[in-house]
């Protein structure tokens, strides 16, 4: 089997997405939902007050470093022996 490379880039993307259903979770969680329109209710609600209160995610990786990392990841790619 093929190995799969996941680069850290894309793990700050995947953490960013937990942590915003991690926020869901913790705020649905908390409540009794007697219907799922009560709980749909519940989740429109949660979306309107994150984005009345939206803020930028700033990226922070620099094009050289991420450059850096490909060639990296390729020379490592192109190393390994097929089984």
């Amino acid at each position: 089997m093929p190995r799969k490379w996941v680069d850290s880039l894309r793990l700050s993307w995947l953490n960013l997405v937990e942590r915003f259903f991690g926020d869901l979770t913790d705020v649905i969680t908390h409540k009794s939902f007697a219907s799922v329109s009560e709980l749909s209710e519940a989740i429109i609600a949660f979306l309107a007050e994150r984005n009345a209160n939206a803020r930028r995610y700033l990226w922070q990786a620099k094009g050289e470093g991420i450059l850096r990392k490909i060639a990296t990841a390729r020379q490592k790619l192109t190393a390994q022996p097929v089984a």
